[in-house]
């Protein structure tokens, strides 16, 4: 998985019509709600489209699967974060501390947004996939600072 959008995982056809998204919407939205209430083992897509006020059928219209719900909305948060970090770190930092600080403030920022996120991390429905999607990001961001750094296009004054 690249670090591209991932607004089309999980998925089975992307919703055309506002009615349409407004019900993947609502479905990935029950979801983030039933995991911060702590369900996460027992939850199933008829609880998903309950909680969502929508007809099982039209859930699985768009999902093929709790799995594939579950991938949905990891990826929303995923695009949430990198919407987050880029603008916390639009340019790179002036040294590792200030990297640091506004990594810091852009996790804040997620977790205080979505709090459910953390529930989503440390859930039975956090895959080692989810994981690896996360991790290529970061590791992103960390090497276009690196490559800055070691570029000399930023100063290394404080940086340890």
């Amino acid at each position: 998985m690249s670090s591209a959008s991932l607004s089309d995982v999980g998925l089975r056809r992307t919703p055309r019509q506002a009615r349409s998204r407004a019900r993947v919407d609502a479905a990935i939205n029950a979801l983030v709600e039933l995991v911060g209430e702590g369900r996460g083992a027992d939850l199933t897509t008829t609880d998903v489209a309950e909680r969502a006020g929508i007809p099982i059928g039209s859930l699985y219209e768009y999902f093929e699967d709790l799995a594939s719900i579950v991938d949905a909305t990891v990826a929303r948060m995923l695009d949430r974060h990198d919407e987050i970090v880029a603008g916390r770190i639009p340019e790179p930092p002036r040294d590792r501390h200030e990297f640091v600080d506004r990594l810091f403030d852009a996790y804040l920022q997620l977790y205080s947004e979505q709090p459910a996120y953390i529930a989503l991390r440390n859930s039975q429905l956090w895959t080692s996939e989810h994981r690896t999607w996360l991790t290529q990001r970061v590791e992103g961001y960390l090497a276009g600072i690196t490559a800055a750094w070691a570029s000399g296009n930023v100063p290394s004054k404080g940086g340890r």
